[in-house]
């Protein structure tokens, strides 16, 4: 393990934080080509959108002419925290008359499935290249001194100056950015190439969610991008709830369980994942029922 002094160690971290950064940063933006009768319809009714996509993106050719402009479209700003499921999941267990439409959530569930893992995949791969690189400078530097690349331990302090990055984004809601500084400042991810953790099971999760506001309407945000990031992600992120569980075991008055229930049981499409059923047979329970179910399926999934 390398003994360099911590001042050394030190700008590693903050340059390893930088990348991770730019990666959340630079993932967010993906080419898009918008069609000949989108960019007429753009061009004559929204005038101002026309010139902020040109400014944004590239015109091929002369633009209207050729039919085709290139822009960059926002992942994020497209998936908004999935906050647009709000409507596609309201009035779940109205009456029978009242059930919702399965194929539009379905639908609309598979496209915010599709643009997260298409973020999260190319952070990741936005990172990795970017850390080998860096990596492979910093090699060939040492051994420019004949010096061997060894892990520095971190400690502390390092981990404080990362979770104070993720935070940054906490504060304002962004939770998609906050929990990927977690996802890229992690052993899997740093590979034990530059830095060594003390503990190899390190997780920024818990300590995210431990200093998150409790208050509303801020906690009630973060619990539903929570458990819908359980299933919009594949399970990639299921953890967060795991991690969450765990802490209302802890302390059920803190992290408000009973909310929670509550906000698990609006959300049909998590609850039908939990209970491995179907949305009408979850239709047809009483409140009562599916409450009861959900604490049986709570403790047998997740425990």
């Amino acid at each position: 393990m390398m003994k360099s002094p911590g001042t050394v160690k030190d700008k590693l971290v903050q340059v390893v934080l930088n990348l991770a950064r730019r990666s959340i940063d630079e993932a967010r933006k993906v080419p898009y080509l918008v069609e000949q009768d989108n960019v007429v319809d753009i061009l004559i009714n929204h005038p101002d959108l026309y010139k902020t996509l040109v400014s944004e993106g590239q015109l091929e050719g002369n633009g209207v002419a050729q039919g085709k402009m290139l822009v960059k479209l926002d992942i994020l700003a497209e998936i908004e925290e999935f906050r647009s499921l709000d409507r596609y999941l309201a009035g779940a267990w109205g009456s029978s008359q009242s059930k919702i439409d399965l194929d539009s959530v379905s639908s609309h569930v598979n496209s915010l499935t599709k643009l997260f893992l298409a973020y999260h995949g190319n952070m990741v791969a936005i990172f990795e290249r970017e850390y080998d690189h860096f990596l492979g400078r910093f090699r060939k530097t040492l051994d420019e001194t004949e010096e061997e690349l060894q892990p520095f331990l971190l400690d502390d302090a390092d981990f404080e100056e990362a979770q104070q990055m993720a935070e940054a984004y906490l504060a304002e809601q962004r939770f998609i950015e906050a929990f990927s500084v977690g996802r890229l400042f992690h052993p899997d991810t740093i590979r034990n190439l530059l830095f060594q953790f003390p503990d190899p099971e390190y997780s920024m999760v818990e300590e995210l969610i431990r200093e998150s506001p409790k208050s509303e309407p801020t906690y009630t945000n973060l619990v539903k991008f929570i458990l819908r990031a359980s299933y919009l992600s594949h399970s990639l992120w299921r953890d967060l709830f795991v991690v969450l569980l765990k802490l209302v075991e802890r302390d059920p008055g803190l992290y408000h369980r009973q909310k929670i229930l509550e906000l698990v049981d609006q959300d049909f499409v998590f609850c039908c994942n939990l209970l491995h059923t179907t949305y009408d047979q979850l239709h047809s329970m009483s409140a009562e029922q599916r409450r009861t179910a959900i604490e049986a399926g709570l403790c047998g999934d997740f425990s």
